[in-house]
């Protein structure tokens, strides 16, 4: 026989816990990008390259980071469904 929910202890909501975990890593991912985009940035504009240029050589990175971006959106508005507490069930 199980307790009714509201006497049942709340914990963490794992799914929640998960796509915070996600949430991280792709910030990372994205912050990495970023830095490599500027990096190539400024060692082109030593060569006075100009921007449609870089833009054009690291379409890719572009395309990366805007994909990042959206996946981190994405998992925002997952957790925004998801309650931060849930009732442990117990047996």
């Amino acid at each position: 026989m199980t307790e009714p929910i509201k006497e049942q202890p709340m914990v963490r909501n794992s799914k929640t816990k998960e796509l915070k975990k996600e949430k991280a890593a792709r910030a990372r991912e994205l912050h990495r990008l970023k830095v490599q985009l500027a990096d190539n940035i400024v060692n082109e504009s030593k060569d006075k390259v100009n921007l449609e240029d870089i833009k054009k050589d690291k379409i890719h990175l572009f395309a990366d980071i805007a994909g990042i971006d959206n996946e981190i959106l994405f998992i925002d508005k997952e957790l925004d469904k998801l309650p931060a507490m849930v009732a442990r069930l117990r047996p």
